[in-house]
């Protein structure tokens, strides 16, 4: 009996583990299909040379803004953007926002509140003295070197 409870159990679990799988892969994918359609996005490719660990990430443009902030994330052959953060220049037009870069690659994907042609992607210079906006931690498998 308990033999078949554990079965039953563990049917359920896939099944539903399955399809929250599948719903976030939708997700994913509509997101992607706005943002490859929207007037309003900026993509900033990463090339993953630096040290792993947090960086200033500043976004400057030439008027106040706000901006989602995603990445396009590749699961087989699903792709999708993944958003994780917002921020708003508060103090003119710049956004520092922290996060975390590794040794592999990434196509950033930022989201503005209006057309914004002017705004451009950098990573602060150490010398810089930035106060980030955003602070977006690293999960722990990315802190063992695992996808970034």
């Amino acid at each position: 009996m308990l033999v078949i409870l554990l079965a039953i159990f563990v049917i359920i679990f896939f099944a539903v583990t399955t399809f929250l799988a599948k719903e976030l892969l939708k997700k994913f994918h509509f997101h992607k299909q706005f943002v490859d359609d929207a007037q309003v996005v900026k993509y900033w490719h990463y090339n993953g040379k630096k040290k792993p660990g947090m960086y200033n990430i500043v976004i400057e443009s030439d008027r106040k803004f706000s901006v989602l902030i995603g990445f396009v994330l590749k699961i087989g052959k699903y792709e999708g953007v993944d958003w994780y953060s917002f921020a708003s220049s508060q103090d003119g037009q710049k956004v520092v926002f922290s996060t975390f870069l590794g040794r592999g690659s990434c196509d950033f994907v930022f989201l503005f509140n209006s057309k914004n042609d002017s705004a451009k992607v950098r990573v602060a210079k150490e010398e810089e003295k930035l106060v980030p906006q955003v602070s977006c931690r690293p999960h722990w498998w990315q802190k063992l070197g695992f996808y970034g």
